[in-house]
């Protein structure tokens, strides 16, 4: 992501730096925060550029894994440094200050723009699920509890001041990393994970529904995350937490073995919201209903935040439904009002895309990104 700060002498870079393969030989570079900063927007010879790495945290990961930050990929001499992957930027211009986004690794990077430097790492800690529609072969629209644990994961993030808080809103849209020339896929199917790998920690009825496709046979769980020392699961993560979360800055502080103050998560309310209004976007992957149920859901992707008459307006874009889905807050910051789900970009009829498409009646779809304009 690039951000250009509102005076355009300084630009924000999140260098993600995803593995590759080049020529046979995997290549896995580390992720950094770059800072340009441009006297003179002509002349980019004069240009200064800062890149800010993560290796002061390699010694500090057991100091950060209990607030629920993740090292995901640790094999070829693989550093925290190359597996933290910046994602999305949100800046706090009043504190010079920048929110990173590490998504696979479910944790928040602070920046300070002053002394150019990443004072700190913040993981999310997990969501003790309540219910969501697991299955893609479960005959359509089933809404259900499940005892299990979701990485928040965000995509997109936005920095606000409200009511006297520091706020930092996040789209929990879910992602995992694959390198197949490396034989690595943190990803499993619950049918795949082998009943003798299930501690006495998971609930019986899960156990069961691990075997049976319209239940959890299908959901995408991390086969690295949730073992004890002798490699069986004592907890099941999966991915994304088809959500969108508050945090608070204001009373963060800066221990880094706890989580990021929450005060605020959408639990299952896109789904359920998808349903009673749009059913025909209901975790589509553009063309089937229920599609996506088996993996993140409606992977909240994109956000937009906005004072308008005297309450703060949130604006999240699912991305492969296409909805925006509408939160306003008032003056208590830890309950936001659901206000609406739209939908009318999507046709409610049983043409495919590319149909709806080339009849030009599809306007609305995988929102990458929302922003807010006022008309005057």
């Amino acid at each position: 992501m690039l951000y250009v700060m509102e005076n355009c002498w300084t630009v924000i870079v999140a260098a993600e730096g995803e593995a590759f393969t080049d020529n046979g030989n995997f290549v896995n570079p580390k992720g950094y925060v770059t800072i340009v900063d441009l006297p003179e927007v002509a002349d980019q010879t004069k240009a200064t550029v800062s890149s800010l790495g993560f290796d002061a945290f390699n010694s500090r990961y057991k100091e950060l894994k209990p607030a629920g930050v993740r090292f995901v990929y640790t094999d070829n001499n693989s550093t925290l440094s190359h597996d933290l992957e910046p994602e999305y930027v949100a800046v706090d211009k009043d504190a010079n200050k920048v929110y990173v986004v590490l998504q696979e690794n479910n944790a928040i990077a602070e920046v300070d723009l002053t002394t150019k430097t990443v004072t700190n790492i913040r993981g999310l800690g997990y969501k003790q699920w309540g219910s969501l529609d697991a299955s893609d072969r479960d005959g359509g629209i089933r809404i259900t509890f499940w005892p299990i644990i979701g990485w928040y994961l965000p995509d997109a993030a936005k920095f606000h001041q409200w009511q006297g808080r520091k706020l930092l809103f996040t789209a929990n849209e879910g992602d995992s990393k694959e390198y197949p020339s490396q034989g690595f896929e943190e990803e499993i199917k619950g049918k795949d994970i082998p009943t003798s790998a299930l501690g006495s920690e998971i609930h019986e009825m899960v156990k069961s529904a691990l075997t049976d496709d319209g239940l959890l046979g299908r959901l995408k769980f991390s086969a690295i995350d949730g073992k004890d020392e002798t490699g069986n699961y004592n907890a099941l993560y999966t991915y994304g937490a088809r959500s969108f979360s508050i945090w608070d800055l204001t009373s963060a502080g800066e221990n880094i073995s706890s989580a990021l103050p929450q005060l605020f998560d959408s639990g299952s309310q896109f789904e359920e919201m998808t349903a009673l209004h749009c059913p025909h976007a209901f975790n589509t992957n553009s063309d089937d209903v229920d599609s996506r149920s088996d993996n993140k859901g409606p992977e909240p992707e994109s956000l937009a935040v906005e004072e308008i008459n005297n309450r703060l307006y949130i604006f999240i874009g699912t991305e492969r439904p296409g909805t925006i889905i509408v939160y306003s807050l008032g003056r208590d910051v830890s309950k936001p009002q659901f206000e609406t789900v739209f939908c009318g970009g999507i046709p409610d009829n049983s043409n495919t895309t590319r149909q709806n498409f080339e009849a030009r009646q599809l306007y609305g779809l995988d929102a990458e990104d929302i922003r807010y304009f006022k008309l005057v």
